[in-house]
């Protein structure tokens, strides 16, 4: 390419909000998919009982697994809903790039980051619309700060599911390929998240494959968010019994890793499938 990859990048983001911007259906169907879902989720799960104890002391384990099972629900809700539009506009428009830059157009690097810069401002949007909306209506932990931070986790699991659909989307060749394989691979990481099987019952021969579920450190770290502060007694906790022993920082900073690593492996699986086709 004759410009360097400042101008590419500026003029490919251009190019990719002028794309978006004739395509206003995109944003709209995902604003409607995102405003009807909090409506079923606040529906389900409105003005959750937060009183925990009843008078004798003991845990009201029904208010502790509503919440638990809300917020779990709540992060396959953002993973998913990135990941499936991800699929869905990433493989055609990755036939347009295989294109130009096998012409020598621009370049790979410019492209990808334009792309994830065009992006990332509704990474941002959708998941604080969806959290000013249900936070307070599902009656979780009432403190701003905690809503502050239960949107972070919101935005980077959300992040992390855009780049696995980028991932996924790069990796085979026909596209329909990706759309098929990518929510089933997803299953999985659903099942090591540590809501379904507790940490400590799983066999020691697969019990590896929790540590890479970006489902995992997200419930963690809504977790944390959730209960940490609620008066709970040394081992009986919502962490203690879902054995969640990282902590939330620790938890929001390798769900991050996770994100980046799968945005770095579709950079990687694009530059191969470029030099297959070369």
């Amino acid at each position: 390419p004759g410009a360097g990859w400042g101008r590419q990048f500026i003029e490919l983001s251009k190019r990719a909000f002028k794309n978006f911007s004739c395509s206003p259906i995109l944003f709209k169907g995902r604003l409607m998919q995102s405003l009807l879902f909090c409506f079923v989720l606040g529906s389900i799960y409105f003005r959750l009982d937060d009183e925990f104890f009843t008078p004798d002391g003991k845990a009201k384990q029904q208010a502790i697994w509503d919440r638990v099972g809300c917020l779990f629900f709540f992060s396959i809700s953002q993973f998913m809903f990135s990941l499936g539009g991800t699929l869905l506009t990433f493989p055609p428009e990755r036939a347009l790039f295989l294109k130009e830059t096998t012409s020598q157009v621009y370049s790979v690097y410019p492209y990808y980051f334009s792309k994830l810069s065009v992006e990332l401002p509704f990474l941002v949007f959708f998941p604080l619309l969806m959290s000013s909306i249900v936070y307070y209506i599902m009656n979780l932990n009432p403190g701003f700060d905690h809503f502050c931070v239960f949107t972070l986790i919101c935005m980077i699991q959300s992040f992390a599911g855009n780049s696995m659909g980028i991932a996924a989307g790069s990796m085979f060749s026909n596209a329909k390929v990706s759309m098929a394989i990518a929510p089933m691979a997803v299953l999985p990481y659903m099942l090591f998240a540590g809501f379904y099987v507790n940490k400590g019952s799983l066999p020691d021969w697969i019990a590896w494959f929790q540590y890479v579920s970006p489902f995992k450190y997200a419930l963690e770290a809504f977790v944390w968010n959730e209960f940490n502060d609620r008066g709970f007694p040394p081992g009986r906790s919502p962490m203690d019994q879902l054995e969640l022993n990282l902590g939330m920082w620790p938890a929001i900073g390798i769900l991050l890793g996770l994100a980046w690593f799968y945005r770095v492996a579709g950079l990687i699986f694009l530059r191969l499938m470029m030099r297959k086709i070369q």
